[in-house]
This record gives structure tokens, C-alpha cells and sequence, in this order.
């Protein structure tokens, strides 16, 4: 497994990182082209590749180290060890909370993380419901083209 290799989990990671950003920008940008005002990236080692640059507000999940290596555990059916390479292999919580304008704390139960989560949608819709519509390329152009069509009329 990768996760016990560095020189194998590096390897991987040069493979992959380009394609997976430029996917996510390609994505991102369908979102913008489409008016979207937000967007959820849900994305694994978004901090390491560098790719959270892409993002705002950036909002991280968390709990426990060992909440974390017990869900890993149940959710990938591995041993504690392996859990704790996984963990090991990613940048430390600590770190990526420092890049995050956002912190959900999932140490409770699943239903108080939903009501953070739904809390955090409802304030970022009314927070940012325009900023898709006003940013979008389709309205630059659309502006230009006003623009340009008064400028016309008020010469003639």
C-alpha cells in the first residue's frame, strides 16, 4: 500500500496531482460559466496538491485524531496501523485548519454535523448569492454589449 511507501505514495502523487487540478478547474469553471454561486469541492489532498488556492471560503471537517482513525478504520475495514498511515500520509488537521476560513467540528454525533453543515449552506447562499451572477463571464459580455449599444445610441 502507498500509504507505508514514501517513495511510492510520491510517485503516485506526481501522477495524479496535474490531472486531478485541472479537472477541478475545468469543473470550477462550468460552475462559473453556469452562474453558480456556490460550489462544493469535495476533494481528497486538496491542501497537499496545492489546489485549495482554487477555493474560498475553504471549510475543513474535523474531529480527533482518534475519532478519525476509528471512522477510517470502520469506513476501509483495515487495521488501526494502516489507519494511521493514512493519517500520517496527509497534511496535519492543525495545518490545513490554518488555510480554512471555516472549521465544522464533526466530534459529535452525525446529526450535529448536519446542522452545522446546514447552517453553513444557508449562510453562504445568502452570503455569496449574487457573486456567481455578477462575476460570470456571460454577464461581462453582456455588459460590454450594453455598453457598447449605448455608447451607439447616444452618438446617432
Amino acid at each position: 500500500m502507498v500509504f507505508h511507501v514514501h517513495d511510492a505514495r510520491r510517485r503516485l502523487n506526481s501522477a495524479t496531482h496535474l490531472p486531478v487540478a485541472l479537472e477541478l478547474v475545468r469543473q470550477l469553471a462550468v460552475e462559473w460559466l453556469s452562474l453558480t454561486s456556490v460550489a462544493v469541492v469535495d476533494m481528497p489532498l486538496l491542501f497537499e496538491t496545492g489546489s485549495h488556492k482554487l477555493v474560498w471560503p475553504r471549510v475543513i471537517v474535523t474531529c480527533s485524531h482518534e475519532t478519525e482513525v476509528e471512522r477510517l478504520m470502520k469506513r476501509d475495514a483495515c487495521s488501526k496501523p494502516e489507519a494511521e498511515a493514512k493519517v500520517k500520509a496527509q497534511m496535519p488537521l492543525r495545518l490545513k485548519q490554518n488555510k480554512s476560513q471555516i472549521v465544522i467540528d464533526n466530534s459529535g454525533n452525525k446529526h450535529h454535523c448536519e446542522q452545522q453543515v446546514q447552517q453553513l449552506v444557508r449562510q453562504l447562499q445568502g452570503k455569496y448569492k449574487w457573486l456567481g451572477f455578477a462575476t460570470s463571464p456571460v454577464v461581462f459580455v453582456g455588459m460590454v454589449w450594453l455598453l457598447l449599444r449605448v455608447l451607439r445610441l447616444s452618438s446617432a
